[in-house]
């Protein structure tokens, strides 16, 4: 029964999105919907509390509510936005919407810096590699662009990614 729900979802999805600009129009609703979360991140971390009460984690890390009350499960949330502003910024899209996703993508990375979750960042670190490959499908050019991307989003991000180790759950 819990994944018939999953089989409807996707049924709904595809008689739905029949076009690029209904498909585009939900790409940019998940992502508002995703940069309203970081931004009751940013403001939990501020405050000590968010919109709804939540205080931070014993270790000071965000959370949201509900199925985002895990830090962690809020960081791969936020990578998933990533992925579609990625996509936004380096595609054939005008300057308007690339200056906005960059905007929406520093709120993002800030966020998902204020999670501390070393496997939302190892998400990270694979959509990278993995946009970056299929951008320019040349091995030689798509590959060194990511890893310098990823060696940067490593240097910058949370101390606990310094810990990360085979025998933890991450």
């Amino acid at each position: 029964i819990k994944f018939s729900k999953t089989v409807i979802m996707f049924f709904l999805f595809i008689n739905v999105l029949d076009s690029e600009k209904k498909v585009k129009i939900s790409l940019w609703f998940i992502v508002i919907l995703t940069v309203i979360m970081a931004t009751q991140g940013i403001y939990q971390f501020q405050h000590g509390f968010g919109w709804a009460g939540q205080p931070l984690t014993k270790s000071g890390r965000i959370t949201w509510i509900g199925v985002f009350s895990d830090a962690n499960d809020l960081a791969l949330a936020l990578v998933m936005a990533i992925g579609f502003l990625l996509a936004f910024i380096f595609g054939k899209t005008k300057i308007f919407y690339k200056i906005l996703s960059s905007s929406l993508l520093a709120v993002l990375l800030y966020s998902l810096y204020l999670t501390n979750s070393r496997g939302g960042y190892m998400a990270l670190a694979g959509t990278i590699l993995f946009y970056f490959l299929r951008k320019f499908r040349n091995k030689f050019i798509g590959i060194p662009i990511g890893v310098v991307l990823v060696l940067i989003l490593f240097t910058l991000g949370p101390s606990r990614l310094s810990t990360i180790s085979a025998s933890e759950d991450s």
